[in-house]
Parts: C-alpha cells; structure tokens; sequence
C-alpha cells in the first residue's frame, strides 16, 4: 500500500543485530553510522537474552584507560589481574 509506505521503514542492519545475528560494527571511532547507539542498544538486548551468537556468550568486566585502551577483568578468585 503506498499509502502507508513512506512511515513504515524497515532497518536491515537493526533487525538482524537485534536477532543476535551480526555484530554493530563502526569503521572508526570517529565516523559512526547515524542509528549507532540505537544499534549497540538492540546489540546488548540481543546479548542479554542470549539471542543468536549470544546463547553462550559470557560477559566479562571491562576497564577502560584515561587513554581509550580498553582490557578485560580476569574473572578468578586468585586477587588482583592488574598488578
């Protein structure tokens, strides 16, 4: 119907990251596609109800730098990773 047409749009990339099927991906930190937060936040729900690649994904904390490194917390019982 063209009617309705031009107000129901249908987003690829949202549907099949929101399925647990593919990763929100951006070619630099710099330059980030117009819907990237609305992306990572379908990517996280996907993740959350271990939707597609997901279902065995295991989260683990990550320490950020003042600098932009990013590192992941070992999850053990043995102390500190960072030494």
């Amino acid at each position: 119907n063209s009617k309705n047409s031009s107000s129901q749009w249908l987003c690829i990339n949202e549907g099949i990251i929101a399925s647990g099927l593919a990763c929100a991906y951006s070619p630099t930190k710099t330059k980030k596609v117009h819907n990237y937060d609305k992306l990572m936040g379908l990517q996280k729900l996907a993740r959350v109800h271990k939707l597609g690649m997901w279902n065995d994904f295991k989260d683990y904390d990550t320490i950020v730098t003042p600098n932009g490194s990013a590192f992941h917390k070992l999850n053990n019982n043995k102390g500190s990773d960072c030494k």
